[in-house]
């Protein structure tokens, strides 16, 4: 019988912006990976209250499927994603603590002269605090096949990075596409469990080159005129909580 095994687990504690690896996590049921989307970055226009946060949708958030030139940022997270760098072709432009006000205050400065003005300027970083920002309301993981990646790599006929979908759960070790046929069933991931929700539909921050910053192809479109969606891996609900690790097995469960 194959072998499906984690090869990377990833979380973004700034939502946007790109993440950091784990060797392994620990969660728990009806949540996400601890710290992922934890802190988001508003714009002008935004309707979240810094002092109420609430979940909203990713339109109220400096995201890369609009603010395109986030990607030009690379993040180096420390300390439990408390302290953060933000780089620029590989250099270091800021620091600051998100815990506090003044460490903000620095980060949002740098954000607000690099991001362009208007309607989406005028940058401040909000802590979810106990929740997320993540693109769906329920705090999803989200799987990513390896194998599919490659797959869309065919078609696309450009090199695809995985960290350009923003995985939490990267996996190998079965056929491409197979992921979609988990969709209603439980999957376990170490000693913790899942169930599959959905399939995630891909938008166009999905083009954004993670090493350049720059717009480097057009991966929904690829995937509607190669296989007729815009579907690439899956959200999972933890349903038993537990820690996985890299290298851990993944099994699907038999139904109940």
């Amino acid at each position: 019988m194959t072998s499906i095994h984690i090869a990377q687990i990833s979380r973004y504690p700034i939502k946007g912006l790109s993440g950091e690896n784990l060797e392994s996590a620990e969660v728990v049921a009806g949540a996400g990976l601890p710290l992922d989307r934890r802190y988001g970055i508003l714009h002008a226009s935004s309707q979240v209250d810094p002092e109420n946060p609430q979940w909203l949708s990713k339109k109220h958030f400096l995201n890369l499927a609009r603010d395109e030139k986030l990607g030009e940022l690379s993040a180096v997270y420390s300390e439990e994603a408390r302290k953060v760098a933000l780089l620029r072709k590989g250099k270091q432009v800021v620091a600051g603590d998100l815990s506090i006000p003044e460490g903000r205050m620095v980060i949002e400065g740098l954000l607000r002269s690099f991001m362009p003005a208007g309607a989406r300027g005028h940058a401040r970083i909000v802590d979810a605090r106990e929740g997320c920002f993540t693109d769906q309301e329920r705090p999803f993981l989200s799987l990513i096949n390896l194998a599919t990646l490659k797959d869309i790599e065919r078609v696309a006929r450009i090199p695809l990075d995985p960290r350009r979908f923003r995985g939490n759960v990267y996996f190998e070790g079965v056929p491409a596409w197979c992921e979609h046929d988990w969709v209603g069933q439980k999957l376990r991931l170490g000693s913790a469990v899942v169930q599959i929700v959905m399939r995630i539909d891909r938008c166009n921050a999905v083009n954004i080159d993670p090493d350049t910053g720059q717009i480097a192809g057009n991966i929904p479109l690829a995937l509607r005129r190669g296989f007729r969606h815009c579907d690439c891996g899956v959200f999972a609900e933890v349903i038993q909580g537990g820690r996985f690790a890299l290298e851990d097995s993944i099994e699907v469960l038999a139904d109940e």
